[in-house]
């Protein structure tokens, strides 16, 4: 799961699992607020609950 520019480095970090044989699915989040605003269904057609070992790419930022 990623946002933002953290999204090209989970699909970086899938295609180099795919050469090793491991299946991974990138899911882009442009927002999470919206994406928590959906029905339950939904959320789980997105992110199956029977699908444990999730990782998440987000950018941090330093404010002045």
């Amino acid at each position: 799961m990623a946002s933002g520019v953290g999204v090209h480095t989970a699909l970086s970090a899938q295609d180099m699992l795919s050469v090793q044989g491991i299946m991974a699915q990138v899911v882009a989040f442009p927002s999470w607020e919206l994406f928590a605003a959906q029905s339950q269904e939904y959320r789980d057609e997105v992110l199956p609950p029977s699908v444990t070992a999730r990782v998440v790419v987000e950018a941090g930022t330093g404010l002045g």
